[in-house]
């Protein structure tokens, strides 16, 4: 029995030796095969790298292969870079580009190299030569001081041959920070002149000086007068300056001129009425005979309501007339921006909203439909953009709009966003009624002539005068705060028998005054002026 159970013994210690060599080469087989394959694919894949030594473990491998990983990562992040360097080193290119292009505008369509620029101080007049033809002239104002500029802040005007240096887009430029731009003009065209790198030709809101020697040195012009001039104007073109014939000691000294009179005594009733009144803001322009000044805070912005629906028709009269359609035409308006009680005005006319222009403008001229005037801004004249376009490209650059007119009166607060000036207001009547008139024009005189809308104001002051007067007036509303007026506005060009026509723009507001005491200042400064004309 102990013999058998020896033989058993030893042949299971046998197998087991067997088994464990077989198991040991086996693994030793499978080494040698993942060693083989993993050098051979590493081979294959890098086959300009130094050969790799075939006892490395797979850890090994792993790591080799997450620095490459890492290298494509680090190489990526690299391009990256320098990817946005060159982009944002074109972009700060861009943006000098810009910088420089800013002031050089392209030259005036109708530029000619060979012209020039004439200057007359003796006669403050300015002219555009060409060969032996003056194409263009107007009256300029000059430096306050006679003589040739010597230095900057002498109020001279420079003397001799000069050249535009750059022509600068001046709209939003302005003495002070405290108020709008338009002290400028539109433009502004730079001399290169050895005294000062400041003077110029530009526009003005102190239209008054023009003829008169009011200017720091600079030559001012109507801002129209600017806009017309642009167009013969390019960079490099010579500017002539003559020199004067007078010294400040021998320069004449005339009486004071009419307007000059009737700017004290309507300035004296205006400090009269605000300083009763505190708080109350009110402004006066009238242009006589197109060319004299009476200004009483003429240059101070003022909220547009009502009156600026008179640059509006005359937006969608310019529009329809380029697009050919005639008066009696019809055209659609948006109803959806209507309000009831206009629609149900509009549908007897047609369910369809396709109304007669000539309607659509004794709407917006003659009556107080704010939401018609801000139908057609949307659908003819193209939005408040276009509209301010339409406005600034006529040089009247203290007009603007922002806001629907419908919101700016429901919301005090928006009182601002469609503002105007007492001066920029009265040059664009003035210059409407001294053109030659078409359909549209003439349907917009009409309108203003039968407005039923503020009789109380500039038209009760002429009462017994026998005046022609064609207005647009405006009320805004009442602040729920203060309880005060935000605006009462009238507008007129007036003729008289026997006495030059002239224009009349009257703005208050904030008024501490009631809505008839508000119209009776309005009517007071009327009487005075007709009574000293």
């Amino acid at each position: 029995m102990k013999h058998f159970l020896r033989s058993v013994s030893l042949i299971t210690k046998l197998l087991l030796i067997v088994l464990m060599v077989a198991g040991v080469e086996q693994t030793a087989d499978a080494r040698r095969s993942k060693r083989s394959t993993s050098t051979s694919a590493s081979s294959s894949s890098k086959k300009s790298s130094k050969p790799k030594k075939s006892y490395k473990s797979s850890a090994k491998e792993e790591s080799r292969s997450s620095r490459r990983e890492r290298r494509r990562r680090e190489r990526a992040e690299r391009q990256k870079t320098e990817q946005y360097g060159r982009q944002r080193n074109s972009r700060t290119r861009a943006r000098r580009t810009t910088t420089v292009q800013r002031w050089s505008y392209e030259n005036g369509s109708n530029y000619d190299p060979e012209s020039y620029i004439l200057i007359d101080k003796p006669t403050n007049n300015l002219k555009v030569i060409k060969g032996n033809r003056v194409i263009f002239e107007t009256q300029v104002c000059l430096g306050a001081r006679y003589g040739d500029k010597t230095m900057v802040g002498d109020h001279k005007t420079p003397e001799g041959t000069f050249s535009i240096a750059s022509i600068e887009n001046s709209s939003g430029w302005s003495p002070s920070r405290n108020q709008y731009g338009g002290a400028y003009g539109p433009w502004f065209f730079r001399l290169k002149a050895p005294q000062s790198s400041h003077v110029g030709i530009h526009g003005t809101n102190r239209p008054y000086s023009i003829g008169q020697r009011q200017s720091e040195g600079c030559i001012r012009l109507h801002n129209s007068e600017l806009v017309k001039l642009r167009e013969l104007v390019g960079q490099g073109m010579k500017v002539i300056i003559t020199k004067d014939v007078y010294t400040d000691a021998t320069a004449p000294r005339g009486p004071r001129p009419l307007c000059n009179r009737i700017t004290d005594s309507i300035q004296s009733y205006v400090d009269s009425v605000q300083a009763a009144s505190p708080g109350t803001r009110i402004g006066v322009c009238a242009i006589i005979d197109k060319s004299h000044y009476v200004e009483v805070n003429a240059t101070d912005s003022f909220p547009m309501y009502g009156l600026g629906k008179f640059p509006l028709a005359l937006a969608v009269a310019q529009r329809m007339s380029e697009k050919g359609v005639a008066l009696h035409n019809s055209t659609h308006i948006s109803s959806g921006m209507l309000q009831k009680t206009t629609r149900k005005v509009l549908e007897k006319i047609d369910k369809h909203f396709y109304i007669p222009m000539s309607d659509l403008l004794g709407f917006i001229a003659r009556d107080d439909y704010m939401d018609i005037a801000d139908a057609l801004t949307h659908d003819v004249v193209l939005g408040t953009d276009s509209l301010n376009a339409f406005v600034h490209k006529r040089g009247y650059i203290d007009t603007h709009f922002t806001k629907k007119m419908t919101a700016a009166y429901k919301d005090t607060k928006q009182a601002y966003a469609n503002r105007t000036t007492p001066l920029g207001m009265a040059e664009m009547m003035r210059d409407f009624f001294g053109l030659n008139m078409d359909d549209y024009d003439k349907a917009i005189v009409s309108a203003m002539a039968s407005t039923p809308i503020g009789p109380n104001r500039i038209v009760k002051g002429l009462e017994g005068t026998r005046a022609d007067i064609s207005h647009m007036a405006g009320t805004g509303p009442v602040d729920k705060k203060t309880k005060r007026i935000t605006a009462v506005n009238d507008a007129a060009y007036i003729r008289i028998p026997g006495k030059k026509p002239y224009t009349l723009v009257v703005l208050i507001a904030n008024s501490g005054l009631d809505q008839d005491a508000t119209e009776a200042v309005i009517a007071h400064i009327s009487r005075l002026l007709s009574a000293m004309l």
